[in-house]
């Protein structure tokens, strides 16, 4: 996964086009590295999953 793919998933986790994402371990750190870039970074809920994998979601905020 490269910085633009990661991204291009945080807006559309963000937008709302996506509920959810799946980030397997071998995806992860780059994934993260953008993700802790976010302003909004606190809004992404990630779960940790069997196996590494992660999947995130986005928390609207109430001051949104």
């Amino acid at each position: 996964m490269n910085e633009q793919e990661a991204q291009a998933l945080l807006n559309q986790l963000r937008n709302g086009e996506l509920p959810e994402v799946h980030i397997t371990k071998e995806h992860f750190l780059p994934f993260r590295a953008v993700l802790v870039e976010q302003e909004d970074r606190e809004q992404f809920v990630g779960q940790a999953q069997k196996g590494g994998s992660v999947r995130y979601s986005y928390i609207k905020s109430s001051e949104q």
